[in-house]
């Protein structure tokens, strides 16, 4: 029996290290590289710029404000203009249609006075 003890770091670092030979090995490198270069930015904070938020806002306000949030309605919206496309083209059908339940939680959280006022 070997008598030196491994660490955790030492594990860990290894771990990485066979994954990284393996990634290496493979015909798809470009492919896992992508892979991972999608998944890290689909985890990253304020991933679309104030410009692609406002541009969200204003060609998919309809879905917004009422209706189902589907990938089918964001699609067909986006897909009227060549302008429009260019979101769909930046961002995943995915991201977008997350980006517009987001602005209607938002726009759910003001409230709205009626013509009474605030009872």
């Amino acid at each position: 029996m070997p008598e030196q003890c491994e660490t955790a770091d030492q594990r860990i670092s290894r771990m990485f290290n066979y994954k990284k030979k393996q990634l290496l090995q493979t015909d798809d490198v470009e492919d896992a590289v992508c892979d991972s270069e999608c998944v890290a930015s689909s985890t990253r904070k304020d991933l679309f710029s104030k410009e692609d938020v406002s541009a969200v806002l204003k060609l998919c306000a309809q879905i917004i404000a009422r209706g189902p949030i589907s990938e089918t309605r964001i699609n067909d919206e986006l897909n009227k203009t060549s302008a429009d496309r260019k979101l769909l083209e930046k961002y995943t059908s995915f991201q977008i249609q997350n980006s517009v339940k987001y602005q209607r939680r938002k726009l759910s959280k003001v409230i709205i006075p009626t013509k009474g006022g605030l009872h």
